[in-house]
C-alpha cells in the first residue's frame, strides 16, 4: 500500500473514530429520560418542564396526566392541543378515547351483578344468552364463563377492534360475534377454556351482550345507571352523540396526521370516551376503602390475579418488595392511554393521549412514576427498555457501517479503483427502499402503522437503511 494511500485510510479512521463518538453522545441524548427519578418536591413543576419535550420528542399532539397520592389528586395537568390545527389547547374535561380501559369499567358493571346476586362468575356465560350462541367448536363452551372471561383464561379469539369510520353504518352486537365486524372474525373458542391466558377483546363484547340480555337495558344506560352516574362520572359516555363531537380531542396518527374518531359497536371492549377529571374519579373509587358501587371485597376479588399477570379487569404485578400494581393500557386507532394503582399505598396515575405515538410518553412516566413510589421497576417497562436501547444500537451500527463504508469507496474513487463490495442494481435498490417505507409507514392494516408497534428509535434504523441505500444509488452512480 502507498504511503498516500495509508496517509487517506488514517485520516479516514480517525475521522470515524470521531463520528462513533459523536454517535455515543447522540444516543445518550435521546435515550436520556427528561423526568427526575427521585420525586421532587414539586412534582408539577417537574412534570410541567418534563413532559413538554416528551410531546416533542415522541410528535405526540396532547397529553393529560393525573396523580393520586393517598387517595387524593395532588397533581392534574393537561399539555399540548387536542386541535393542533386550530391551536385548541388540552384541558381537563377534554374528552378521549380511552381503548382497552374500557374493560376495567366493564368488569366493574359485571361485578355489581355478581354482588347484587344476579349471576354466578363460575357458571357457563350461554346459561344468561339469548341472543347469540357459540356454534361448531371442538371444545365445551360450558366452560366459557363469567370469571374466565374477565381474566382472558376463556381460550377465545378476537384480541381487538379496529373501530369503524364515522359514516359507517354500525353492526349490531349479534352481527360482531358472529363476524359481521371490523375484521370479518367470528368469536371462537379456539384453546381449553381456562388452561391458558389469551387476551380476548371479543370476550369484553359477549359481556356486553350479558349485561344487555340480564337487566333488559342497552348496555351504555346500564353502565350510566349503575357505574358512571354513581362514581360522578358525568362526562362519560360510550355512544358519540352529535352534540359531543366538539368536545371530543382529534386523533393523530404515528405520523403525526389527523385521523377520525372511529367508532365502536364494542363498547365494553373498547368504546369508552371520558375526561381526566372523571378518570380521577375511577381511580379514587378503586383505592377507596369503600364506595357506592362495589365494595372492597369484590375489589380484592378483581385485583387478584387469575393467572400470567391479569385479574377481573385488570393487569396485575407484584413487585419483588411486594407492592401490588393494577393497571391497564388502552389502545385504540390514534389514542393511547393507561392508568395503574398501588391499592396498598392508596396512590394512582392516569395518562392519557391522543396520538397513536402516545405510548411512548406512557411508558417514560409511567417508569419514573413506578421507581418514585416503589424503588422498583415493573418487568414490562424493563423489557420495553432494552427494545428501545436495542433498537437505537442497532440504529448506531448501521449509521457507523455506513460511514466506513462511504469512506472505504471514496478512497477507492481517489485512487481510480473499481470497488463495488455491494452489488445491487439501482432499480433493486430503489424498489427495497420503497418497500421499506411503505411497510413501516404506509397504513397496511385498517388504518394501522407497523411502525407504532416497534420501540421508540425505530425511526433512527429507517433514516440509517436510508443512508444505506442512497450510497448504493451513488455507487451505482459513480463507480
Amino acid at each position: 500500500m502507498n504511503a498516500l494511500l495509508q496517509n487517506k485510510l488514517n485520516i479516514f479512521l480517525y475521522i470515524s473514530i470521531l463520528f462513533v463518538l459523536l454517535l455515543i453522545i447522540i444516543y445518550t441524548a435521546i435515550n436520556k429520560t427528561v423526568l427526575s427519578r427521585k420525586e421532587p418536591k414539586g412534582i408539577e413543576s417537574d412534570f410541567n418542564c418534563g413532559i413538554e419535550k416528551l410531546l416533542r420528542r415522541y410528535r405526540v399532539s396532547g397529553a393529560a396526566v393525573a396523580i393520586i397520592r393517598e387517595g387524593k389528586v395532588v397533581c392534574l395537568k393537561c399539555y399540548g392541543f387536542s386541535d393542533k390545527r386550530k391551536k385548541v389547547a388540552m384541558d381537563q374535561n377534554t374528552v378521549f378515547q380511552v381503548a382497552s380501559i374500557s374493560k376495567s369499567l366493564t368488569a366493574w358493571g359485571v361485578m355489581k351483578l355478581w354482588q347484587n346476586g344476579l349471576i354466578d362468575l363460575d357458571a357457563p356465560v350461554e346459561k344468561y344468552l339469548t341472543r347469540w350462541r357459540f356454534e361448531g367448536s371442538k371444545y365445551d363452551s360450558s366452560g366459557i364463563t363469567v370469571r374466565r372471561i374477565l381474566s382472558h383464561t376463556a381460550g377465545l379469539s378476537i384480541h381487538g377492534y379496529a373501530g369503524y369510520s364515522p359514516d359507517k353504518r354500525l353492526p349490531t352486537i349479534e352481527q360482531s360475534l358472529s363476524g359481521n365486524g371490523t375484521f370479518n372474525r367470528k368469536l371462537a373458542i379456539v384453546t381449553q377454556p381456562g388452561k391458558k391466558y389469551k387476551y380476548s377483546g371479543g370476550g369484553f363484547t359477549l359481556l356486553q351482550l350479558l349485561i344487555e340480555e340480564i337487566t333488559g337495558m342497552t348496555f351504555e344506560n346500564y353502565m350510566k345507571k349503575e357505574i358512571l352516574n354513581p362514581l360522578g362520572m358525568n362526562s362519560s359516555f360510550y355512544a358519540l352523540k352529535d352534540d359531543q363531537k366538539s368536545k371530543v380531542a382529534k386523533a393523530y396518527d404515528v405520523l403525526g396526521n389527523e385521523i377520525p374518531n372511529y367508532i365502536f359497536i364494542e363498547q365494553a371492549a373498547a368504546g369508552l370516551y371520558t375526561t381526566l377529571e372523571d378518570m380521577t374519579k375511577f381511580l379514587q373509587a378503586n383505592i377507596a376503602m369503600d364506595n357506592d358501587v362495589l365494595h372492597l371485597n369484590t375489589r380484592n376479588t378483581m385485583f387478584t390475579p387469575i393467572t400470567d399477570g391479569y385479574g377481573l379487569g385488570y393487569a396485575t404485578d407484584k413487585l419483588s418488595n411486594g407492592d401490588r400494581v393494577v393497571s391497564h393500557l388502552g389502545i385504540n386507532r390514534g389514542w393511547c392511554s393507561h392508568f395503574a394503582i398501588l391499592p396498598e399505598k392508596r396512590d394512582g396515575i392516569i395518562i392519557l393521549t391522543n396520538s397513536d405515538n402516545g405510548y411512548n410518553i406512557i411508558f417514560d412516566i409511567m417508569n419514573i412514576w413506578i421507581e418514585w413510589k416503589t424503588g422498583k421497576k415493573l418487568p414490562a417497562f424493563a423489557y420495553m427498555q432494552i427494545k428501545r436501547s436495542i433498537t437505537l444500537s442497532i440504529a448506531a451500527i448501521l449509521a457507523i457501517c455506513a460511514v466506513i463504508y462511504s469512506g472505504v469507496l471514496l478512497v477507492s474513487m481517489l485512487n481510480h479503483e473499481h470497488f463495488m463490495p455491494i452489488a445491487i442494481e439501482l432499480p433493486a435498490i430503489l424498489v427495497i427502499l420503497a418497500l421499506w417505507w411503505g411497510t413501516f409507514y404506509g397504513k397496511i392494516i385498517k388504518g394501522w402503522y407497523l411502525a407504532q408497534f416497534i420501540p421508540s428509535g425505530f425511526d433512527w434504523i429507517s433514516f440509517a437503511f436510508t443512508i444505506w441505500c442512497l450510497i448504493i444509488v451513488l455507487q451505482n452512480i459513480f463507480l
